[in-house]
């Protein structure tokens, strides 16, 4: 919470509660999705998916003052910048970034597995999880997939694992 304070979340007079509030709506559903991951016999870094949860948005405030549009959020190192200097693992660091954004929602099945495949259970749960979250609701996947794929514009390139994608 002292970095959220540093990144500008905490606010006097104009309050970034819904972004806070988003967070931990997120964590609540990461956590509960980690414990099934670890009860069905699958390894899963509890510790991890609850830091980088909990940090996922961290830099929205200071995205949104520099003029980062919502595309470009994770790629412009904010977030990156933010939980490095607050002595984070690079680990944790990955998870947050790739949440929010996910254009692998766009391809193909074939090219999905092959843009997801190097990602780590942690990553993909966090991601999973904010998807699901729009504000503070849990909403279907059906209308998290939908809400997201709007998010990514028409013809976007990305490089995942040294491949390069193009939405279609």
């Amino acid at each position: 919470m002292k970095l959220a304070k540093v990144a500008g979340l905490f606010p006097k007079k104009e309050g970034w509660r819904n972004v806070v509030e988003h967070s931990l709506v997120v964590n609540a559903t990461v956590v509960y999705l980690a414990k099934k991951i670890a009860d069905s016999d699958h390894v899963i870094d509890l510790g991890l998916v609850d830091t980088a949860s909990i940090l996922h948005d961290i830099a929205k405030r200071k995205d949104k003052e520099k003029g980062v549009s919502r595309d470009e959020e994770h790629m412009a190192g904010a977030t990156r910048e933010l939980l490095s200097s607050g002595g984070y693992s690079n680990e944790v660091v990955k998870a947050a970034e790739y949440s929010g954004r996910v254009p692998e929602i766009s391809l193909s099945e074939e090219e999905e597995d092959l843009a997801i495949s190097n990602k780590s259970i942690e990553d993909l749960t966090v991601a999973y999880a904010d998807a699901r979250v729009r504000n503070t609701n849990i909403v279907s996947l059906e209308e998290a997939r939908d809400k997201n794929k709007e998010k990514i514009p028409a013809n976007a390139t990305f490089m995942i694992n040294g491949i390069l994608f193009t939405i279609r």
